[in-house]
């Protein structure tokens, strides 16, 4: 369970760098259609959960072989490696914050955990629930994310 979680949150991340028109780490030595087709895979798959998405995105690396197959397990393992690390940040940040502000931490960690949401659905109720909160309570967690 903890290599599907890890899995899905190294595809969360990806899809992230995507709609913010980045590229995500493991592509930036693809040709410019490899990139046009994982772009499209994302933006044509917003309807699957992040699992069913991890399948999608596995299957296309795993076709497209050398550099984006090696640049991929990479972004996977400093995924891996980076998780601990910043957990431990993030629960030292967060032992200051208001309570507001953590009800709203853990509110988004519970979004973000939500396995079954289709993904396009996810990013979109973490960004309604962000613009939600007070000004005030978005800057603490927002400064606090840096």
């Amino acid at each position: 369970m903890s290599r599907c979680i890890f899995l899905v949150s190294a595809i969360f991340v990806a899809v992230a760098l995507c709609q913010n028109d980045n590229l995500p780490p493991f592509l930036h030595h693809a040709s410019a259609e490899q990139v046009k087709a994982f772009e499209a895979l994302i933006n044509d798959h917003g309807h699957l959960n992040e699992v069913q998405l991890d399948a999608e995105v596995q299957a296309w690396v795993a076709k497209q072989g050398g550099e984006v197959a090696a640049d991929f397990a990479k972004f996977q393992e400093f995924i891996k490696t980076s998780h601990d690390q910043a957990e431990a940040a993030h629960q030292s940040a967060i032992a200051s914050w208001s309570p507001a502000a953590k009800k709203a931490d853990a509110d988004l960690t519970a979004l973000s955990r939500d396995l079954e949401l289709p993904v396009k659905v996810k990013a979109e109720k973490i960004q309604a629930y962000l613009a939600g909160l007070p000004a005030d309570i978005r800057k603490e967690i927002e400064g606090n994310q840096q």
